[in-house]
């Protein structure tokens, strides 16, 4: 069994266990994501590439080889520019 500490910021192991434990009870991990919505992100990841290393908004978003959404509304305007580039 732990050690109490005088410390009343400190958190008492066994009651911590205990509490999540009456919280969580009955509850399952979750449902997985479906796979239709896995297969819509690999297809809007997996099409365009940086060319280069890109800003947006003047913070670093994408580095080179990085993969580029393809829902990107600056998408049109980097392929013009030739910064991205579609994956072959």
């Amino acid at each position: 069994m732990a050690t109490k500490s005088t410390n009343p910021a400190a958190v008492d192991a066994d009651a911590a266990a205990a509490a999540l434990a009456a919280t969580t009870a009955g509850m399952s991990a979750g449902p997985a994501l479906p796979t239709s919505y896995l297969g819509r992100i690999a297809s809007d990841y997996g099409q365009f590439r940086a060319v280069q290393r890109i800003s947006w908004g003047g913070v670093p978003a994408y580095n080179e080889g990085a993969p580029v959404p393809a829902s990107h509304p600056a998408l049109q305007e980097w392929l013009a520019a030739g910064i991205v580039a579609p994956v072959e």
